[in-house]
This record gives C-alpha cells, sequence and structure tokens, in this order.
C-alpha cells in the first residue's frame, strides 16, 4: 500500500511544494 501527499504552504516568497510518499 502507498500513500502519496502533497501539502502546500504559503511563503514570502509564493508557495512551497512539499513531497511526501508512504510505503506501507
Amino acid at each position: 500500500m502507498s500513500v502519496h501527499t502533497t501539502l502546500i504552504s504559503a511563503s514570502d516568497d509564493g508557495f512551497t511544494l512539499h513531497n511526501t510518499s508512504l510505503i506501507l
């Protein structure tokens, strides 16, 4: 089972894209 999560956080320069991959 694999779970892919994409988190977008607001920063001073614009936005930061965080990609997290979880393999269970």
